[in-house]
């Protein structure tokens, strides 16, 4: 009723026309708000709500200082490398930082536990020039220029003179 009432009156006086499209303007204007504002809360990552969403390399809830997980939820680092299900950073103190699947130790810190946040690689908190990530098993170069891995070891992808899983590094023979 309304509407009709204001399409007739509007059809009639110029002015009420003027008023009721700056009243259409404010309409879209608002709707458009209320759409991108929804979208928004759909769509984007949440930094420091402790879940991983999409557009996130990690988040820690940023409860923790120092863990590899900045502010802002991506990774302090310089270098990253993907797995087939995990990945690893290289953290610019020269550290490795590994979280996601670790069924075979794929992450290096003497455990089979998925991890959601970064850890710590066991034994190289500093000292790794690069790295590399396979499927189920990864590899840093140290300083030193020796070669350290880590993982699923079936076909002696490790390097060590064996076939057994290993959780921490292992020197390359």
């Amino acid at each position: 009723m309304l509407r009709i009432a204001l399409a007739t009156f509007a059809s009639t006086s110029a002015p009420a026309s003027a008023a009721l499209n700056r009243i259409r303007v404010v309409q879209r204007v608002l709707l458009g708000v209320a759409l991108s504002t929804l979208f928004a809360a759909q769509v984007f990552a949440v930094c420091g709500n402790g879940v991983v969403d999409p557009g996130e390399w990690c988040d820690d809830g940023n409860a923790t200082f120092g863990d590899g997980c900045r502010s802002d939820c991506t990774l302090e680092g310089a270098a990253l490398a993907a797995g087939g299900s995990h990945n690893c950073a290289l953290t610019a103190g020269g550290g490795l930082k590994c979280w996601g699947a670790n069924y075979a130790g794929q992450l290096g810190d003497a455990t089979t536990t998925l991890r959601t946040t970064p850890v710590d690689v066991s034994g190289l908190s500093s000292g790794v020039l690069a790295l590399a990530a396979g499927r189920s098993h990864t590899c840093a170069l140290t300083a030193g220029g020796g070669v350290k891995c880590w993982g699923y070891n079936g076909y002696g992808q490790l390097g060590d003179a064996t076939t057994t899983l290993r959780t921490t590094p292992v020197d390359v023979s």
